[in-house]
């Protein structure tokens, strides 16, 4: 059988191919995805906009000095800190995003209101508290562990994650600062959550051809877990945080999924010039709108892409997945480990 009979968008031939049921739930797949998307847009230039590059201000003789201030460096490993804690504790990792959303939106307010770098303490203060927030909010166990759908962690948690650096009273306190700073918008929309969408959009029946190539049951969630990581990778560098919005990484990131997967996941041309052009009617984006973005996300991961490794670009995903990890430079005063 040809490749274009397996990813025929026909209807199965165990399906009439005037039974309306097929293709009126296809199409109200799609009219939710787009109905999805088109709130996202809305809210990504209202209430979920980007986030102000705080490292860009001006120095005063009045800031934290040098080895005190907030830099890239730090964010990037509180960030690592972050992944760790929720791996741990068997959270889904979009919940990184979600705290460093938290995160990012205060430290840009107070940043901008005060005319200052913010001290390093107080940037962790905010993050530990950031993450409770997000745990407590959108905390989903992963699917394949034990205490799936949900499980919320106390307080107390935080206050020995923080090796005691900070105590309840002082994280319920900046709970309450950070929620009212954010306005109590606290539900914005990850890259990893628009992937999700995006990929609804693609071809229903798909399957893999080509003997010359690795074969997958599902090429769309191998799509969707390349892409996922890839959200994970940027949203740990500011460059890609501060300059572009959750859709547009999404969509550089199935983008580069794609490209990386060239080799193991036989995608006819037509399938993939459809799917493209119903992602750019959805969303007014195209592959060369969001070019410099998937320049910055091949480089997070250049094995990913290159076509001389033995290694598959999937099974690099998987394996750097889940070593996203904290640097051990990240020490308080005192000698005591914190995020």
């Amino acid at each position: 059988m040809s490749s274009s009979n397996f990813w025929s968008t026909e209807a199965p031939s165990s399906i009439p191919a005037t039974d309306p049921i097929y293709y009126n739930c296809r199409a109200s797949r799609e009219e939710d995805a787009m109905e999805e998307l088109r709130v996202i847009f809305h809210q990504e230039s209202t209430k979920y906009s980007i986030n102000f590059d705080y490292f860009s201000i001006e120095c005063r003789n009045d800031q934290p000095v040098l080895n005190e201030r907030v830099s890239d460096g730090w964010r990037r490993k509180i960030c690592e800190w972050l992944f760790e804690v929720v791996d741990h504790f068997q959270f889904d990792r979009e919940v990184v995003s979600i705290a460093l959303y938290y995160l990012d939106r205060v430290v840009s307010i107070q940043t901008e209101e005060l005319g200052q770098a913010m001290h390093r303490r107080e940037f962790q203060l905010i993050a530990v508290t950031s993450l409770y927030i997000a745990i407590k909010l959108h905390g989903e166990i992963q699917p394949d562990s034990h205490d799936w759908p949900r499980r919320k962690l106390k307080i107390q948690v935080f206050v020995e994650l923080s090796r005691g650096l900070f105590t309840v009273k002082t994280l319920e306190a900046k709970e309450r600062e950070i929620l009212k700073m954010l306005n109590w918008h606290v539900n914005p929309t990850t890259a990893a959550r628009i992937v999700a969408i995006l990929l609804r959009l693609f071809p229903e029946r798909w399957t893999m051809c080509d003997n010359n190539t690795t074969l997958h049951s599902n090429p769309r969630s191998t799509i969707f877990e390349m892409a996922r990581y890839l959200t994970e990778l940027a949203v740990c560098v500011s460059a890609v945080s501060f300059n572009y919005k959750p859709s547009e990484i999404a969509y550089a990131s199935i983008i580069c999924a794609l490209e990386a997967l060239e080799n193991e996941t036989h995608i006819p041309c037509d399938v993939r010039v459809e799917y493209l052009n119903k992602a750019t009617l959805c969303t007014g984006l195209t592959p060369q709108s969001v070019a410099t973005v998937c320049t910055l996300l091949q480089d997070l991961c250049p094995a990913m892409f290159s076509k001389d490794d033995d290694a598959t670009a999937l099974n690099i995903a998987r394996t750097n997945g889940r070593n996203i990890t904290a640097s051990s430079e990240i020490i308080e005063e005192n000698g005591k480990v914190s995020p």
